[in-house]
């Protein structure tokens, strides 16, 4: 028998505790990103850059809230995050976009992952929903990341 779907797809018995352990690694990120993101913040020069990062950096507190609040509801108590991932401050305002960017390459991954999850163990259409705006909210982020990355490179081309 050829099982030729990714093993994502494959519906488990355990798919909400996969999605509870896949909340829990977005949510040991949190330390890290807010460092991130206030590095950034700190360091572009761009007024319409300040304005993106900090409405992603919005949108990556929601997600964090959600999904503590996610794990509340199915396991009756707080997430326990006790380890924060070491924040290594980039050797620029560029390559900090590039963290941010194939860091958010990965939260597409976990999301995708997540949402699917959601559909096969959750007959809660709040959840699935929440699943699907933060899958929505990371993939619109990259396109503005890429807007940063085009305007920093436009700036070097164009002194």
């Amino acid at each position: 028998m050829y099982d030729g779907m990714p093993p994502v797809y494959n519906v488990k018995l355990n798919c909400l505790d996969d999605a509870i352990n896949l909340s829990l690694q977005y949510m040991k990120k949190e330390y890290y990103n807010k460092a991130l993101f206030n590095y950034l913040i700190k360091n572009t020069s761009s007024r319409s850059e300040v304005k993106l990062l900090n409405s992603i950096k919005i949108d990556m507190d929601k997600h964090q809230c959600l999904l503590k609040n996610f794990f509340l509801y199915f396991n009756g108590k707080n997430a326990p995050i006790t380890e924060k991932e070491i924040f290594n401050t980039p050797a620029d305002f560029i390559e900090g976009i590039q963290i941010a960017f194939f860091n958010n390459q990965t939260y597409i991954d976990l999301f995708t992952k997540f949402y699917i999850l959601m559909i096969q163990s959750v007959c809660n259409e709040s959840f699935t929903n929440m699943a699907f705006e933060i899958l929505q909210d990371v993939q619109k982020h990259n396109s503005q990341y890429n807007f940063i990355i085009n305007t920093e490179i436009f700036k070097k081309i164009n002194p």
